[in-house]
């Protein structure tokens, strides 16, 4: 998802979370996290999900994130792009 200016969306399962991920992956909570950009920044922010969130393979409930950084939540991983 390209982004050029401020924004911030909530992913999750739910219907009403603005990025919906699949409801295959039983591990992702309704309202799994946030993240917030303003490039070149980005955060990740759990939103007290039952399993939590990764960055790099380490579990944190808040993280700054660059380039290359990898973000899993449940079972799907996302790889961070800034350019």
């Amino acid at each position: 998802i390209p982004f050029d200016r401020h924004d911030a969306f909530v992913v999750g399962r739910s219907k009403r979370a603005a990025a919906r991920l699949p409801h295959k992956d039983p591990f992702l909570s309704r309202y799994h996290f946030l993240v917030e950009m303003n490039p070149p920044l980005c955060r990740v922010v759990d939103l007290e999900s039952h399993n939590g969130v990764f960055v790099n393979g380490a579990k944190t409930p808040a993280a700054d994130l660059t380039d290359g950084d990898v973000l899993k939540a449940g079972r799907t991983v996302f790889r961070v792009g800034v350019e």
